[in-house]
Protein backbone atom coordinates (compact mmCIF):
# COMPACT_ATOMS: atom_id res chain seq x y z
CA UNK A 1 0.00 0.00 0.00
CA UNK A 2 1.52 3.31 -1.03
CA UNK A 3 1.75 6.46 1.08
CA UNK A 4 -1.18 8.23 -0.64
CA UNK A 5 -3.63 5.47 0.24
CA UNK A 6 -2.44 5.39 3.86
CA UNK A 7 -2.92 9.14 4.16
CA UNK A 8 -6.42 8.88 2.66
CA UNK A 9 -7.51 6.22 5.20
CA UNK A 10 -6.12 8.30 8.11
CA UNK A 11 -8.15 11.34 6.99
CA UNK A 12 -11.35 9.28 6.69
CA UNK A 13 -10.90 7.90 10.22
CA UNK A 14 -10.35 11.48 11.58
CA UNK A 15 -13.55 12.76 9.98
CA UNK A 16 -15.53 9.84 11.42
CA UNK A 17 -14.14 10.54 14.93
CA UNK A 18 -14.93 14.26 14.71
CA UNK A 19 -18.46 13.55 13.58
CA UNK A 20 -19.07 11.44 16.66
CA UNK A 21 -18.16 14.32 19.03
CA UNK A 22 -21.01 16.44 20.52
CA UNK A 23 -19.71 19.91 19.69
CA UNK A 24 -21.84 23.05 20.32
CA UNK A 25 -23.26 24.74 17.27
CA UNK A 26 -21.37 27.92 16.46
CA UNK A 27 -23.62 30.84 15.54
CA UNK A 28 -22.78 34.44 14.55
CA UNK A 29 -22.41 36.68 17.63
CA UNK A 30 -25.49 38.76 16.89
CA UNK A 31 -27.70 35.58 16.68
CA UNK A 32 -26.80 34.18 20.09
CA UNK A 33 -29.48 34.14 22.75
CA UNK A 34 -28.71 35.87 26.03
CA UNK A 35 -28.00 32.47 27.65
CA UNK A 36 -25.83 31.26 24.78
CA UNK A 37 -24.01 34.57 24.80
CA UNK A 38 -22.96 33.89 28.41
CA UNK A 39 -22.05 30.22 27.84
CA UNK A 40 -20.28 30.59 24.53
CA UNK A 41 -18.70 34.00 24.94
CA UNK A 42 -15.44 32.58 23.59
CA UNK A 43 -16.79 32.56 20.04
CA UNK A 44 -16.78 36.37 19.91
CA UNK A 45 -13.14 35.97 18.89
CA UNK A 46 -12.05 38.17 21.79
CA UNK A 47 -13.41 41.25 20.04
CA UNK A 48 -13.30 43.68 22.95
CA UNK A 49 -14.87 46.43 20.88
CA UNK A 50 -18.00 44.43 20.06
CA UNK A 51 -21.22 45.71 21.57
CA UNK A 52 -24.64 44.19 21.81
CA UNK A 53 -27.49 45.65 19.75
CA UNK A 54 -29.41 48.55 21.30
CA UNK A 55 -26.69 49.03 23.91
CA UNK A 56 -26.95 52.49 25.51
CA UNK A 57 -24.66 54.54 27.73
CA UNK A 58 -25.56 54.39 31.44
CA UNK A 59 -27.13 57.53 32.86
CA UNK A 60 -25.13 59.69 35.24
CA UNK A 61 -26.08 59.53 38.90
CA UNK A 62 -28.87 61.95 39.68
CA UNK A 63 -26.78 64.56 41.57
CA UNK A 64 -24.66 65.13 38.46
CA UNK A 65 -27.46 65.38 35.90
CA UNK A 66 -27.56 69.17 35.91
CA UNK A 67 -23.86 69.98 36.19
CA UNK A 68 -22.84 72.84 33.92
CA UNK A 69 -19.37 72.60 32.42
CA UNK A 70 -17.30 75.72 33.04
CA UNK A 71 -14.25 76.70 31.04
CA UNK A 72 -11.52 78.70 32.70
CA UNK A 73 -9.18 78.87 29.76
CA UNK A 74 -7.53 82.31 29.74
CA UNK A 75 -8.70 84.40 26.79
CA UNK A 76 -6.14 86.68 25.25
CA UNK A 77 -7.28 90.29 25.25
CA UNK A 78 -6.74 90.47 21.48
CA UNK A 79 -9.54 87.94 20.94
CA UNK A 80 -12.11 89.29 23.40
CA UNK A 81 -15.70 89.55 22.20
CA UNK A 82 -18.72 90.99 23.96
CA UNK A 83 -20.15 87.47 24.18
CA UNK A 84 -17.07 85.96 25.90
CA UNK A 85 -16.10 88.65 28.42
CA UNK A 86 -16.89 92.24 29.30
CA UNK A 87 -13.97 94.48 28.37
CA UNK A 88 -12.57 97.03 30.79
CA UNK A 89 -13.32 99.58 28.07
CA UNK A 90 -17.02 98.68 28.00
CA UNK A 91 -19.52 101.50 28.36
CA UNK A 92 -22.01 99.10 29.98
CA UNK A 93 -23.34 100.39 33.28
CA UNK A 94 -25.46 98.83 35.99
CA UNK A 95 -28.61 100.08 37.68
CA UNK A 96 -26.92 99.79 41.08
CA UNK A 97 -24.01 101.97 42.26
CA UNK A 98 -20.49 100.62 42.71
CA UNK A 99 -20.61 98.79 46.08
CA UNK A 100 -18.70 100.44 48.92
CA UNK A 101 -18.96 97.62 51.50
CA UNK A 102 -19.93 94.02 50.76
CA UNK A 103 -21.78 91.70 53.13
CA UNK A 104 -19.79 88.90 54.76
CA UNK A 105 -19.18 85.95 52.43
CA UNK A 106 -20.74 82.61 53.32
CA UNK A 107 -18.61 79.65 54.33
CA UNK A 108 -15.06 79.71 53.00
CA UNK A 109 -15.80 81.97 50.03
CA UNK A 110 -12.93 84.47 49.57
CA UNK A 111 -10.45 82.44 51.67
CA UNK A 112 -8.77 81.03 48.54
CA UNK A 113 -6.90 83.70 46.55
CA UNK A 114 -6.01 82.60 43.04
CA UNK A 115 -3.65 84.19 40.53
CA UNK A 116 -3.14 84.83 36.81
CA UNK A 117 -0.08 85.70 34.75
CA UNK A 118 0.35 89.33 33.71
CA UNK A 119 1.66 87.97 30.38
CA UNK A 120 -1.89 87.01 29.35
CA UNK A 121 -2.63 90.73 28.94
CA UNK A 122 -1.57 91.42 25.36
CA UNK A 123 -3.81 94.15 23.91
CA UNK A 124 -1.62 97.26 23.88
CA UNK A 125 -4.67 99.51 23.44
CA UNK A 126 -6.46 98.29 26.57
CA UNK A 127 -6.70 99.74 30.06
CA UNK A 128 -5.30 96.46 31.37
CA UNK A 129 -2.13 96.92 29.32
CA UNK A 130 -1.80 100.56 30.38
CA UNK A 131 -1.91 99.58 34.06
CA UNK A 132 0.71 96.88 33.56
CA UNK A 133 3.12 99.42 32.08
CA UNK A 134 2.95 101.32 35.38
CA UNK A 135 3.43 98.19 37.48
CA UNK A 136 6.44 96.38 38.95
CA UNK A 137 6.89 92.88 40.38
CA UNK A 138 7.58 92.63 44.13
CA UNK A 139 9.76 90.06 45.90
CA UNK A 140 6.87 87.52 45.98
CA UNK A 141 6.04 87.80 42.29
CA UNK A 142 2.95 90.03 42.78
CA UNK A 143 2.35 92.92 40.39
CA UNK A 144 1.89 96.32 42.08
CA UNK A 145 1.49 100.01 41.33
CA UNK A 146 2.97 101.88 44.27
CA UNK A 147 1.27 100.27 47.31
CA UNK A 148 -1.63 98.77 45.34
CA UNK A 149 -1.78 95.12 44.29
CA UNK A 150 -3.12 94.52 40.79
CA UNK A 151 -5.96 91.98 40.76
CA UNK A 152 -8.69 90.66 38.50
CA UNK A 153 -12.20 90.46 39.93
CA UNK A 154 -15.76 89.70 38.95
CA UNK A 155 -17.49 92.59 37.22
CA UNK A 156 -19.58 93.30 40.38
CA UNK A 157 -16.53 95.03 41.86
CA UNK A 158 -15.25 96.63 38.68
CA UNK A 159 -18.60 97.70 37.26
CA UNK A 160 -17.05 96.86 33.87
CA UNK A 161 -14.29 99.40 34.37
CA UNK A 162 -10.65 98.72 35.24
CA UNK A 163 -8.79 101.08 37.56
CA UNK A 164 -11.21 100.98 40.53
CA UNK A 165 -9.36 100.99 43.86
CA UNK A 166 -10.40 99.18 47.04
CA UNK A 167 -9.18 98.77 50.58
CA UNK A 168 -9.54 95.10 51.52
CA UNK A 169 -9.88 93.91 55.13
CA UNK A 170 -9.26 90.29 56.13
CA UNK A 171 -10.62 88.45 59.16
CA UNK A 172 -7.14 88.65 60.70
CA UNK A 173 -7.42 92.45 60.74
CA UNK A 174 -4.89 92.87 57.91
CA UNK A 175 -5.69 95.59 55.38
CA UNK A 176 -4.22 96.06 51.91
CA UNK A 177 -5.01 98.10 48.80
CA UNK A 178 -5.88 96.81 45.34
CA UNK A 179 -6.41 98.18 41.85
CA UNK A 180 -8.67 96.22 39.52
CA UNK A 181 -6.43 95.46 36.55
CA UNK A 182 -8.58 92.89 34.73
CA UNK A 183 -12.02 91.28 34.90
CA UNK A 184 -13.11 87.68 35.15
CA UNK A 185 -15.60 86.08 32.76
CA UNK A 186 -19.16 86.51 34.06
CA UNK A 187 -20.12 82.95 33.14
CA UNK A 188 -17.43 81.58 35.48
CA UNK A 189 -18.70 83.63 38.43
CA UNK A 190 -21.65 83.40 40.81
CA UNK A 191 -24.91 85.11 39.74
CA UNK A 192 -23.87 88.38 41.43
CA UNK A 193 -20.47 88.22 39.72
CA UNK A 194 -18.53 88.51 42.99
CA UNK A 195 -16.37 85.36 42.93
CA UNK A 196 -15.38 82.27 40.96
CA UNK A 197 -17.92 79.46 41.37
CA UNK A 198 -15.19 76.82 41.15
CA UNK A 199 -13.11 77.84 44.16
CA UNK A 200 -14.74 80.86 45.82
CA UNK A 201 -11.87 83.14 44.76
CA UNK A 202 -12.79 86.85 44.97
CA UNK A 203 -9.37 88.36 44.23
CA UNK A 204 -7.29 86.90 41.40
CA UNK A 205 -3.83 88.40 41.89
CA UNK A 206 -1.94 89.38 38.75
CA UNK A 207 1.56 87.95 39.02
CA UNK A 208 4.86 87.02 37.41
CA UNK A 209 4.52 83.24 37.82
CA UNK A 210 8.27 82.60 37.54
CA UNK A 211 8.88 84.66 40.70
CA UNK A 212 6.17 83.10 42.89
CA UNK A 213 7.23 81.07 45.95
CA UNK A 214 7.21 77.31 45.31
CA UNK A 215 4.34 76.58 47.71
CA UNK A 216 2.07 79.06 45.95
CA UNK A 217 2.87 77.52 42.57
CA UNK A 218 2.04 74.11 44.03
CA UNK A 219 -1.26 75.11 45.68
CA UNK A 220 -2.39 77.96 43.42
CA UNK A 221 -3.22 79.99 46.55
CA UNK A 222 -1.73 83.42 47.34
CA UNK A 223 -3.06 82.97 50.90
CA UNK A 224 0.11 81.05 51.73
CA UNK A 225 1.74 84.45 52.04
CA UNK A 226 1.09 85.37 55.67
CA UNK A 227 -0.22 88.86 54.91
CA UNK A 228 -3.05 87.37 52.82
CA UNK A 229 -4.26 84.63 55.19
CA UNK A 230 -7.97 84.52 56.01
CA UNK A 231 -11.34 85.44 54.55
CA UNK A 232 -12.24 88.86 53.19
CA UNK A 233 -14.66 90.62 55.54
CA UNK A 234 -14.78 94.03 53.89
CA UNK A 235 -14.01 95.73 50.56
CA UNK A 236 -14.32 99.51 50.63
CA UNK A 237 -13.95 101.49 47.43
CA UNK A 238 -11.29 104.14 47.65
CA UNK A 239 -12.56 107.42 46.26
CA UNK A 240 -10.30 109.81 44.46
CA UNK A 241 -9.26 112.88 46.50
Amino acid sequence: MNKKKILFFVMVICFICLGSLNLPEIKPYNQLSEQNNKENIYITYLNTEASTPNETEPALPEPFDNIQELSFEKIEINNITEESIMSCESETTSDKPVPSVNPLFDGDISRFKCYMSYKTITNKKSKQWELQQQAYTDENGLRKINDYYLVATGSYWAEYKCGNKYVVTLETGTEFKIIIGDMNIDSACDPERKYFILNGCVLEFIVDIKKLPAKIKLTGDISYLKEFEGKIIKMEIEKEN
